[in-house]
């Protein structure tokens, strides 16, 4: 990214985030995440909607590398707008816990490169201002990396987002 512009400053933050590590970072033009847990999505998704911040995630479930969704404030969704596709909190310690005893890691880098290359043709599509190109607009995508199925959720922009939506602003 670099190389395309010039002028652009990339912070790469290797430890676990916290509100100060956020708050201390000065002129955000975009967050991108790929952060393994929910701690981290969450605190940045809260942080990106309150301040206005595009982000994205990247990152992979398995061999399926994923994106998105690509929250752009006021015209898109943001990662927890439409919480009806998480686990409910009740039940998501237990499923987590059993999911996470039964994972294993990729034994192959494919994920990192597709998931690589589909977050890069994203962002210079975004800072391009190319947002009906841009695929992870209001959808988590993923690709299957041993059969290259694509994968698609949408999530829908809620107006009643507690994030981002209406007057329920953080």
């Amino acid at each position: 990214m670099e190389n395309i512009n010039k002028n652009l400053i990339i912070n790469i933050i290797s430890h676990k985030i916290s509100q100060e590590i956020l708050e201390s970072i000065e002129n955000i033009d975009l967050i991108i995440s790929s952060a393994d847990d929910d701690y981290c999505l969450s605190l940045m998704n809260e942080y990106c909607c309150h301040k206005k911040i595009p982000m994205v995630g990247v990152g992979y479930i398995n061999d399926i590398s994923t994106i998105g969704p690509f929250y752009i404030p006021e015209l898109t969704s943001c990662l927890y707008c439409n919480k009806d596709i998480y686990l409910e909190r009740t039940n998501y310690d237990e499923k987590v816990i059993r999911i996470n005893d039964a994972y294993k890691a990729p034994s192959t880098i494919v994920n990192n490169f597709f998931a690589g290359a589909m977050i890069s043709s994203e962002i210079i599509k975004f800072f391009a201002k190319d947002y009906d190109g841009m695929i992870s607009i209001n959808n988590i995508i993923g690709i299957h990396n041993k059969t290259f199925l694509l994968e698609k959720i949408k999530i829908e922009k809620s107006p009643n987002c507690i994030y981002c939506g209406g007057e329920h602003h953080v």
